[in-house]
């Protein structure tokens, strides 16, 4: 051990203290391990469209019909009865109890097709199998449901909206094999022969989401953006960091907190997603579309929901940029607002336009847990003192889209 511990310092230098050992021993004694080098590992980079496992393009439910894929095409051509062809496409499956009061006829539309009324769900016991006006059943003393097995003519349906909106779906059309919501209340058809036209897939809820990783940013230039300097004075871009009127692509200018930059990838997609929404205006609403974009560059401008996961309530921010990166950037306000501490998680994007025509809170599963990463509230702006607490009056903040000036206090 004496001998040992008096090996000179330049033997360990050069790496000889093994074989000195070995020496020493007599035995033959090998390297512990190899040479080790310490990293911090960060999470990857994220941009990508949100696809349920497995994706799907219309919450239509068709049971086990559809095949592995679901797919509502090949439910379409069911035969319950393969020697009468009158039994063609019409399938039994568990969705609402929504029938025309006037036409006495089942209808799972929001309103009547032949005689234009609101249609009303009727409550029935599970048991009895008869029609109740209240929650439980007086004679059987259980609660009813406002859903049950009802026989569907999907091959009509399927046909009548295709000639709609003058598309025939390529297989598979991706269904559902059945609702997760508390009434069973299906998509129409309509909507997922437009997103399999666009190739594109929904999440739970009927919005369509894109995923994106966080990352904060206060200050920028045209150049780093992608924007030109005429866009940006349109949306209240007017001076530098300096005073000095925006004239220069390399000039620095400060944040709106509420204006974001998405990521190029991003930006084809939901250039797709307001072609989408266009199409759902004229072919379903049968009004004027409202978007009419024509390259994924016009997106500067529009308003996007951001949205994180646990929470419920959405935070609007408009688009004034792009980057070549997998991130979308945006003011720490904004991150904050979402409940994020931008430390690189995801949070999903979802365009305004689409989350007004296609969430509805009767698509939610009813587990617990249903209403959570669900947008059941908006917040259209982001107040700076309903996130930091300020005991000193400072600089103003500039807020909202227009360039205002509110005084912190």
């Amino acid at each position: 051990l004496h001998a040992y511990a008096a090996l000179p310092d330049p033997l360990w230098s050069r790496g000889l203290g093994d074989v000195y050992k070995r020496q020493l021993c007599g035995i033959q004694i090998n390297e512990k391990s190899a040479i080790s080098v310490g990293i911090r590992v960060g999470r990857p980079e994220k941009s990508a469209l949100r696809r349920m496992t497995p994706a799907v393009e219309c919450l239509f439910p068709i049971e086990k019909l559809g095949g592995l894929r679901s797919d509502i095409i090949q439910a379409s051509k069911y035969h319950s009865n393969p020697r009468d062809s009158q039994t063609e496409g019409k399938i039994l499956i568990d969705i609402v109890n929504s029938f025309c009061e006037t036409c006495n006829e089942y209808n799972p539309n929001s309103r009547c097709i032949k005689c234009k009324n609101q249609t009303s769900i009727r409550r029935v016991c599970v048991r009895c199998k008869k029609n109740r006006d209240k929650w439980k059943c007086p004679k059987c003393k259980i609660q009813t449901v406002e859903h049950g097995k009802n026989l569907f003519d999907l091959k009509k349906e399927l046909n009548e909206a295709s000639l709609q909106t003058k598309y025939h779906p390529r297989a598979p059309f991706k269904g559902v094999e059945g609702m997760l919501s508390e009434i069973k209340y299906p998509e129409p058809l309509v909507k997922g022969l437009l997103r399999n036209k666009h190739n594109l897939s929904m999440y739970r809820d009927g919005t369509i989401r894109i995923d994106m990783t966080n990352a904060p940013l206060t200050h920028a230039n045209a150049k780093m953006i992608k924007t030109k300097i005429t866009k940006l004075k349109e949306l209240g871009y007017t001076e530098d960091i300096h005073g000095k009127p925006l004239v220069d692509e390399n000039q620095i200018f400060e944040l709106f907190i509420q204006d974001i930059i998405i990521p190029d990838t991003s930006a084809l997609t939901l250039f797709d997603i307001s072609k989408f929404t266009d199409d759902l205006l004229k072919y379903v609403y049968k009004t004027d579309p409202f978007y009419n974009h024509t390259k994924p560059e016009d997106l500067v401008g529009e308003l996007l929901v951001g949205l994180a996961p646990h929470t419920s309530v959405g935070v609007v921010g408009r688009i004034i940029g792009f980057t070549s990166s997998q991130v979308w950037f945006g003011h720490p306000y904004l991150i904050s607002a979402r409940r994020r501490d931008a430390d690189g998680d995801a949070d999903a994007g979802i365009l305004l336009m689409d989350l007004l025509l296609n969430f509805s809170k009767e698509y939610l599963p009813a587990a617990i847990g249903g209403l959570m990463d669900a947008p059941l509230l908006l917040q259209p702006i982001v107040l700076p003192l309903s996130l930091i607490h300020i005991s000193e009056p400072t600089r103003p903040e500039r807020i909202g889209y227009a360039g205002v000036w509110v005084e912190k206090k």
